[in-house]
């Protein structure tokens, strides 16, 4: 670890994915295993703060909250709900947020507008049936690079992991599923033997798309955290 941010205003509620543009760092508040929080939020913060000379250092986030206008009811029972989320990404000058949906096993496509005057309701644009439950996500828009697409990450109720690549969409526009694009679907194995896998990247000059898997320990199975990098496969 080279640099750790302390964020003074930002409590740790349900924190997953983190992503960034070109002028700032986002991480995601919106982890919602039980369906019912009603303070989902997206911070960040701007490059320019960050002193990477300092190992350790205190900062403020910018805080954008939304809501899913689609949701009526905020009461389930523990992973039975399809408003949770844990992957999204920026492009387009937009927060793309990929639901983690426990019941019916497929992901929607929201946009949120980087904008902190106000609380936003979630712009639905797409569904796609994944058939596990999607726990990150991933855009390289170098359409040079060997690794550029979109990728999901995530794993079934019987811990068999997949990863999902989109080909970018055609004229830079916001649609990844619905759109006539090429896409696959990779088995992983299992996160009783990957870990927990909750965060995919790429890694462009090595050609490998890279993910990570958190510890695991349930029952009698134990996989220690660990970083796993693949040869690509979308070529």
């Amino acid at each position: 670890i080279i640099n750790t941010i302390f964020i003074t205003n930002a409590p740790n509620i349900d924190w997953e994915e983190i992503s960034t543009d070109d002028t700032r760092i986002y991480f995601a508040d919106f982890g919602n295993n039980m369906g019912n929080r009603k303070n989902l939020a997206i911070y960040f913060i701007d490059k320019k703060q960050v002193d990477f000379s300092k190992p350790k250092q205190e900062l403020k986030a910018q805080k954008i909250e939304f809501y899913y206008p689609e949701q009526a009811i905020f009461q389930f029972k523990n992973l039975t709900t399809n408003w949770d989320a844990e992957a999204f990404f920026i492009y387009n000058d937009k927060i793309h947020i990929f639901t983690k949906e426990w019941s019916n096993l497929q992901t929607t496509h929201y946009v949120v507008p980087i904008d902190t005057t106000k609380k936003h309701a979630a712009q639905k644009l797409e569904t796609f049936k994944t058939n596990y439950a999607v726990t990150a996500a991933y855009i390289n828009t170098d359409k040079n690079n060997a690794t550029n697409g979109i990728y999901l990450l995530g794993y079934t109720k019987d811990a068999l992991a997949f990863i999902n690549w989109f080909d970018l969409p055609k004229n830079n526009e916001d649609l990844f599923f619905t759109s006539q694009v090429k896409k696959i679907s990779l088995p992983l194995g299992f996160t009783t033997q990957l870990g927990q896998l909750e965060g995919i990247s790429v890694l462009p000059t090595e050609n490998k798309i890279c993910f990570s898997g958190e510890e695991f320990n349930f029952k009698d199975f134990y996989a220690k955290q660990v970083m796993h990098c693949i040869n690509n496969f979308t070529n």
